[in-house]
């Protein structure tokens, strides 16, 4: 994914152990259901009116060469199959983090999707995670209530099922980020809109590799307990692999064998 530094395997054992969801939890997703069971029923899903949905496309694009909202997967650029899965999800309020307003234009989106733009660019994706709190928290009364999904614009074996799954692993006042062999991906993760505090607070004190600074968000949520980890399964590497350079691009496209657009 176009940011963060999830590959330290060395904090597998330690991410593994800073927090689980704890057993009897109420439960927000499919009744029965949890984050690392495929049997999703979506007639009887339900989405908190409390959870927005916010889709990350502000970065630079830099090693793809050109800008990875545009990449075509199923027939439709990233960002607009993005927009269609968090709506098949259930989710009603979106938004996209379109990073710095000198940035080149987006793809053509339905009205009613605002474009929010880094307080402070050229931090990371981070940036686009604290925009997206900041404009979360202004959709309730209580602006410390609810939680905002947010999605990479560059994970095109995403499916609509596959966010129902993380959607069930959030609690009250809790998120929900998913890790695989000890690789957290905190740009395909729920935050609860309290969090948005600890963000502008990492962004106002920027590690020396500011794309870290989304890892070190989470941890900060696993070690205070506003963030639960969801370990999932070996298969759900293909949904968590993005598109970062033009081979990645080329390989993934069902033309060439991929499966980038599957439901």
């Amino acid at each position: 994914m176009g940011g963060g530094n999830p590959g330290d395997r060395a904090r597998g054992k330690e991410l593994r152990g800073a927090a689980t969801r704890p057993a009897g939890r109420a439960r927000i997703g499919p009744t029965g259901d949890n984050p690392g069971d495929r049997r999703n029923d979506a007639r009887v899903f339900r989405v908190p009116e409390q959870l927005s949905g916010v889709i990350l496309a502000g970065g630079r694009s830099l090693r793809m060469g050109r800008d990875k909202a545009w990449l075509e997967a199923g027939g439709q650029p990233l960002l607009l199959r993005q927009i269609g899965l968090l709506t098949e999800a259930g989710l009603r309020n979106l938004a996209i983090a379109a990073g710095p307003e000198d940035r080149d234009p987006l793809p053509c989106t339905p009205p009613g999707i605002p474009l929010l733009r880094d307080l402070r660019p050229g931090l990371g994706p981070l940036a686009g995670v604290e925009c997206g709190l900041r404009w979360a928290r202004g959709l309730h009364p209580d602006p410390d209530e609810g939680w905002t999904l947010f999605l990479a614009v560059d994970l095109p074996g995403m499916s609509a099922g596959w966010l129902r799954r993380l959607i069930s692993g959030m609690g009250p006042g809790t998120g929900c980020v998913p890790c695989q062999a000890g690789r957290m991906e905190p740009l395909a993760a729920i935050y609860p809109n309290r969090a948005w505090n600890v963000a502008r607070a990492h962004l106002e004190r920027p590690p020396e590799n500011p794309k870290a600074s989304a890892q070190g968000f989470c941890r900060r949520g696993l070690e205070t307990g506003w963030m639960t980890l969801w370990e999932t399964p070996p298969e759900d590497h293909t949904t968590l692999t993005n598109w970062n350079t033009p081979s990645d691009w080329t390989e993934g496209r069902p033309d060439q064998g991929g499966n980038a657009g599957q439901p």
